[in-house]
């Protein structure tokens, strides 16, 4: 009778054993596809942000272009500016002089 009894108990330690390494598989199995899947979304995330970092980076670059030219163009507008203000500053003095050369004439 004994040996019934501790050949029984071994037997339910072994399957208490058994179940609980099935638990324990079970668990490990979706703790490894939780993790799988946090893998899945973070490389899923980095392709985003590699993207829009590129499309940010060409933004950049177009607008980076854009305020050199824009810069270019400003700088070639103020060179006319000035040199029509000579000019119109010439013309001026041309016109003052034209003036008083007509009226000493006069006298």
């Amino acid at each position: 009778e004994r040996a019934l009894l501790t050949d029984r108990l071994s037997t339910a330690e072994a399957a208490l054993a058994s179940g609980e390494r099935a638990a324990v598989q079970k668990v490990e199995a979706r703790e490894a596809e939780a993790v799988a899947s946090l893998r899945r979304s973070e490389q899923g995330l980095e392709a985003r942000l590699a993207s829009q970092q590129a499309r940010l980076d060409s933004e950049g670059s177009k607008w980076s272009s854009t305020a050199a030219e824009l810069t270019s163009k400003l700088a070639a507008l103020q060179r006319e500016l000035e040199s029509s203000k000579r000019d119109a500053a010439e013309a001026c003095r041309r016109a003052e002089v034209a003036e008083l050369s007509t009226k000493d004439l006069t006298k």
